[in-house]
């Protein structure tokens, strides 16, 4: 029994690896991409409050 459980507990770890390493990666490029837009629009924003 535990023979054949330990390759699948095995296979699911690494897999719950891959998802949470892939998790980071998207949740720091989608951090990257809000801190660029929220710049953006910062930048854009400023002289219409100066003109204001």
């Amino acid at each position: 029994m535990f023979r054949l459980c330990a390759p699948e507990v095995r296979l699911r770890g690494k897999y719950l690896d891959l998802v949470h390493q892939s998790q980071k990666a998207t949740w720091r490029r989608a951090m990257k991409e809000v801190c660029l837009s929220l710049k953006c629009c910062h930048f854009v924003m400023k002289p219409n409050f100066i003109t204001r």
